[in-house]
C-alpha cells in the first residue's frame, strides 16, 4: 500500500500522529511525505516508529527541514530497521553531523538499495571516509 501525502502542508503534529500509526502498520509499504512542513521533531517521531517497523520499504522525506537532529535519528533507526530499501532526504537542511551518522548507518545497512541526499548543507569534506568511497550517494549542495 502506498500513502502519498506530498505537498499537503503536513506538519510535526501530523507526523507524530502518523508515526503512532506506523507502530501498528501491517500494510503500508511506501510513505511519501515530501515537500511538507516536517521538522526535526516530526522526523524524530517517525524514526522512533521506523526502528521496529518491518513493513515500510520506501520513505520520501525530501523537501522537509529535518536538519541534523532528524537525520541523526533516522541514521539510528536505519541501524535497526532491515526493511527500508529506498530513502530520499534531498533538500532536508542536513549538515555534517547528520551526514556522518547517515553514512555510518549506510555502511551497515543490509536493505537500503536507493538513497538520495542532494541539495543539503554538505560539503565535499563532510561525509565520513566510508561515504566518500561510495560514488553518487552524497551530493554536496
Amino acid at each position: 500500500m502506498v500513502l502519498n501525502l506530498s505537498a499537503t502542508e503536513l506538519d510535526d503534529s501530523a507526523a507524530v500522529a502518523l508515526s503512532d500509526s506506523l507502530m501498528y502498520n501491517a500494510t503500508l509499504t511506501d510513505l511519501n511525505i515530501s515537500n511538507n512542513l516536517v521538522t526535526e521533531l516530526g522526523c524524530c517521531a517517525l524514526a522512533d516508529s521506523l526502528q521496529y517497523n518491518p513493513i515500510v520499504r520506501c520513505l520520501n522525506l525530501a523537501g522537509n527541514r529535518i536538519k541534523d537532529e532528524g537525520a541523526v535519528a533516522l541514521g539510528h533507526a536505519l541501524q535497526r530497521n532491515h526493511t527500508i530499501a529506498s530513502l530520499d532526504l534531498s533538500s532536508c537542511w542536513i549538515g555534517e553531523e547528520g551526514c556522518i551518522t547517515l553514512a555510518d548507518a549506510l555502511a551497515g545497512s543490509i536493505s537500503l538499495l536507493k538513497f538520495r541526499m542532494t541539495d543539503n548543507f554538505v560539503t565535499e569534506g563532510s561525509p565520513s571516509p566510508h561515504a566518500r568511497s561510495t560514488p553518487g550517494v552524497f551530493s554536496p549542495s
